[in-house]
Parts: C-alpha cells; sequence; structure tokens
C-alpha cells in the first residue's frame, strides 16, 4: 500500500541537490556578510579575513530589527490600499489566475514622503548607514523567521497550490525553495510584496539616508553617489511604472515563497545589489564631471535597450495583432504563438539581459576599478543571466521545437552581439 504522505510529494529531490541546497542556504546570508565587512575594513578588500565586531552581540541591535520589520510591515499595508489598478497575473498550472493590486507608484512615493517627514520631524536618517551591518543581521534573522513561518503555513495549503520544486519531502530543500506558490493572508500576496515591494522599494530610502549621511559628515553628497542614486532611483522607478511586466516573469510563475526569495529579497536586494553606495560611504573615490558624464551615457545606454525591448516583448505579448508590431517579422508556432525574429528581439535574443548588465557595469564604474566588493553585483547579474539563459533555451527549444531552431538559425547571438 502506498504511503498517501509520500503519494502527495510531486517530485523526487535530484541527486546531489541536497548537498546543494545547503550551500546555498549558507552562502545566501554570508555573501552579504561578507560584502558590507569588506566596506567596513579600513582597505575595503574581500581578499583579506574580514574583521568581526569584538563581541558577536554588537551584531545584534533591537533598533535596526525594528526598523526592518516596520518596513516590511508597512509595505504590506500599502499593498493592501485601494489606490492602484487590480490586474490578472497569468493563469497557473491549476488553471487559476490571481489578482494583483498593482500601486506601487503609490508605495513607492508613500515611503519616500514618509522618509521626507522623518528627515522634516528631526529623526537622524544616519541610523540605516552607521548601523548597516545590523540592520543586515536583522534582515537575515526576519528571512529565516518568515521563512520558517511560510513553511508550517504551506501545509495548510491544497496540493494544487504547491511547487513541485518545494515539495519533495525533504525539509530542508522545501524550507529553502518554498512549498507554496502563492501563500496569501487574506487579499495580502506575500510573494509580490516580497519581491516587487520589500527590496527594490527600500533602495530609494537607503540611498536617501546615505545622502544625509554624506551631508552630516562632509557638507556635501560626493558626485559619485549621486551618479549612483540617480541610476537606483531611476531603475526602480520604472520597475513600479511598469509593475505589471513581473506578472509574467518566470518566478511570478512558478516559483514558490520560501527561504531563497524572502532571504534574497531581504538581504541580496538592498544589500548586495546597490552596495555601491555604501562602498562609497567608507571608501570615497575620485571622478570628475567627464568621467561621470560618460558613466551616466553608459547607463542610460543600457537602460533604454532593458526597457526598450522589454516594452516590445511585453507589448506583442498582450497583442500581437496591434498595428505598431505590424513591421516585425515573425515565426509561427505549433502553439499559435509567434516569435520576433526582427526589432530587439531579431538582434538579440535576450537583448534585456544585455542592458541589465551594461547597467550593472554603470552603477560599479563611480567606485573606481581598485576594489573588488562594488562590482559582486556585476559578476552575480552576468552569472545569473547567463544560468537563465540556458533555462530558456531548453525550455524553448522543448516547448517550441523546430521553430525555435529556425529562430536560434536566424537569431545567432544570445546576449552579447558576436561575443555570446
Amino acid at each position: 500500500m502506498v504511503d498517501s504522505e509520500k503519494e502527495a510529494l510531486t517530485v523526487t529531490f535530484y541527486s546531489g541537490g541536497y548537498a546543494k541546497t545547503i550551500v546555498r542556504i549558507i552562502m545566501l546570508p554570508l555573501v552579504p556578510l561578507l560584502l558590507v565587512l569588506a566596506c567596513d575594513s579600513p582597505d575595503g578588500s574581500l581578499l583579506q579575513v574580514p574583521r568581526l565586531p569584538c563581541s558577536l552581540l554588537q551584531l545584534w541591535d533591537g533598533t535596526a530589527f525594528l526598523v526592518v520589520l516596520g518596513w516590511c510591515l508597512l509595505q504590506c499595508a500599502l499593498y493592501l490600499l485601494p489606490t492602484g489598478t487590480v490586474a490578472e497575473g497569468t493563469p497557473l498550472n491549476s488553471g487559476k489566475r490571481l489578482k494583483y493590486n498593482l500601486n506601487g507608484v503609490q508605495a513607492y512615493l508613500a515611503s519616500m514622503g514618509l522618509v521626507a517627514l522623518a528627515y522634516a520631524a528631526g529623526l537622524d536618517l544616519t541610523i540605516v548607514p552607521e548601523r548597516y551591518l545590523q540592520l543586515l543581521v536583522s534582515a537575515i534573522l526576519l528571512g529565516a523567521i518568515v521563512s520558517l513561518l511560510l513553511y508550517i503555513k504551506s501545509f495548510s495549503a491544497p496540493i494544487t497550490e504547491l511547487v513541485p520544486e518545494g515539495n519533495t519531502g525533504r525539509v530542508i530543500s522545501d524550507y529553502y525553495m518554498g512549498r507554496e506558490l502563492n501563500p496569501k493572508i487574506g487579499n495580502l500576496d506575500l510573494k509580490f510584496v516580497f519581491m516587487m515591494r520589500v527590496g527594490f522599494l527600500s533602495w530609494g530610502p537607503i540611498h536617501a539616508c546615505m545622502l544625509a549621511w554624506a551631508i552630516k559628515m562632509w557638507g556635501y553628497p560626493p558626485l559619485p553617489l549621486i551618479l549612483i542614486t540617480i541610476f537606483h532611483v531611476t531603475y526602480t522607478a520604472d520597475l513600479v511604472l511598469e509593475e505589471d511586466f513581473d506578472l509574467t516573469t518566470r518566478e511570478s510563475i512558478s516559483t514558490g515563497l520560501g527561504y531563497a526569495v524572502v532571504c534574497g529579497e531581504l538581504t541580496w536586494v538592498p544589500f548586495v545589489y546597490i552596495i555601491q553606495a555604501y562602498f562609497l560611504l567608507r571608501h570615497p573615490q575620485p571622478l570628475s564631471w567627464p568621467g561621470a558624464a560618460a558613466i551616466a551615457a553608459l547607463f542610460f545606454i543600457g537602460f533604454w535597450i532593458y526597457r526598450s525591448s522589454n516594452a516590445e516583448k511585453n507589448g506583442f505579448r498582450k497583442n500581437p495583432n496591434h498595428p505598431d508590431y505590424a513591421h516585425l517579422q515573425k515565426i509561427s508556432t505549433k502553439h499559435g504563438k509567434s516569435l520576433l525574429v526582427s526589432g530587439w528581439w531579431g538582434w538579440l535574443r535576450h537583448p534585456n539581459y544585455l542592458g541589465d548588465i551594461i547597467m550593472a557595469v554603470a552603477w560599479a564604474l563611480p567606485c573606481g576599478v581598485s576594489h573588488l566588493a562594488p562590482y559582486v553585483y556585476l559578476l552575480f547579474c552576468i552569472t545569473i543571466l547567463v544560468e537563465r539563459d540556458a533555462v530558456d533555451e531548453e525550455d524553448c527549444r522543448r516547448k517550441y521545437g523546430p521553430s525555435w531552431l529556425e529562430y536560434c538559425r536566424r537569431v545567432k547571438y544570445r546576449i552579447v552581439p558576436y561575443v555570446y
């Protein structure tokens, strides 16, 4: 007789995957910790053993934990406000289409408004850069706690709401991947809030606090910090303006909400992706106006490629018969969909990835070229996008068959023209 609990498991964890999961659980918080400690060191080097505080108790700060917890609760509350448009997501495997409250612009403005009010009220915004390490430790702890609560909650979810990769029967791997696809508390979509709000919307307030610290210490914000602030605010502004794009991503459709997503959004997005700003506070770098102009031009070229290619893809996906796409060449597939072989997607198979990489280069350059820490996000960005490209290639080859082979014949380069 088959054990009913075993029967409910939807996948068998692949050979060697368990050890890899344990390594990832360790590395997910360890990399941000090493990065922040490197920035705090006198020489800012990642190649030396990091200097820990004299007492590990110094890593804990109750105020820092309340700041992180309060930020998460604020984003949950802002998501529930009836101020945005309601959109339906892509049909899930169960056939269900979830509804999302797309009020990211309002949430972003409200968050920045609260920071401005705090500054006007005389609150010291420099707590963020001054307790950056303690904030990171608090984010790690909160991520672990939230992930555990989500894991426990998932056992009350129907089998159709579970993710195959997170329903292996192995506690550690399921905790890491997340068992439930879209855990909700009433109308609060926890995955959407973590993936789109908690991490990315923190960039504006964090940069405001960095600028406040620079003004307090030096009397003015240095040019490299201003430049990076403009880049990051531009990126997040685009993210909330085009929030509906996220509803069609692989992560939104098929990734569960577990430690990988929760801890990643709480630690990597605010502490690794924008580490350049913190690095510049600890290790100021010179930058000429012509150099700043060249870096800004590079960023906005990358942003244009990223934004335009995504707009073309998503617009065509929503309405392939729109007159704006009539001039584009297409390849028909057996599923009734078409593959673009002109425009941005006739130039590269992933032009948006190229734009992302160019922007990541521009984020690091204001920090100079003598330190590795500001370039960690760039290395991560390249690695993850190459991995995604490999997964996309396999999925599209299996899904579209001969049509995909013809597409690859006509569009030879994946991410970088004439290189890859």
